[in-house]
């Protein structure tokens, strides 16, 4: 049976053809993502699972406690977390392809102070909560800005929001730039509205 046919077809073709491609796409993106996971965990021996938020959790515990986030010493921790050992800059740029370490401004905190006095793994999973509606939130506040928020819409761009790619990235890395988005869009919105 071609493609032509099957989208030609009956209704429910179509939306098993869309279902097997959706689900095809995200065992790519995953595999893809956990690809990322196994690479560190190979070169590094250690089964920390990779996080983007986990420099900025610990940085923001430190600078709470009176510690520098900027400094070798909390440089060299944070690796040993991550990876089981310290690596110089060159070393790790070579195997990572990247280098760790505390790079956000200090007033960080703010954002992430609900976060701090949990563990780690429930932080996680709670940041990726609050990601995924912060940016559920921006796309249906978008929506409302452009008339254009109807139910039917509202679940079509929730839909395509949790399974693009990037989209999936930031949650599955809890990358703090996810909540960005709520900011710009709702300063757009207030600008527009004349606040």
């Amino acid at each position: 049976m071609s493609y032509l046919r099957v989208l030609s077809g009956a209704p429910w073709r179509r939306a098993a053809l869309l279902v097997l491609m959706l689900v095809g796409y995200l065992a790519m993106t995953i595999a893809s993502l956990n690809g990322r996971v196994d690479h560190q965990i190979a070169v590094t021996g250690h089964p920390f699972v990779h996080s983007d938020l986990f420099p900025r959790w610990l940085g923001a515990q430190t600078v709470l406690s009176g510690g520098d986030p900027y400094d070798q010493g909390f440089t060299s921790k944070l690796q040993g977390l991550m990876y089981g050992r310290p690596y110089d800059a060159a070393e790790e740029i070579a195997l990572l392809r990247g280098v760790t370490g505390f790079f956000y401004p200090p007033y960080v905190v703010i954002t992430l102070l609900p976060l701090l006095w949990l563990p780690f793994e429930v932080a996680r999973w709670a940041a990726v909560a609050t990601l995924a509606a912060s940016l559920t939130a921006s796309a249906f506040l978008w929506l409302r800005l452009t008339g254009r928020f109807t139910l039917p819409n509202a679940l079509l761009v929730a839909l395509v929001l949790v399974t693009f790619q990037p989209v999936f990235d930031l949650l599955w890395l809890q990358q703090l730039t996810g909540a960005v988005l709520i900011y710009l869009v709702g300063a757009y919105a207030a600008a527009a509205r004349h606040r």
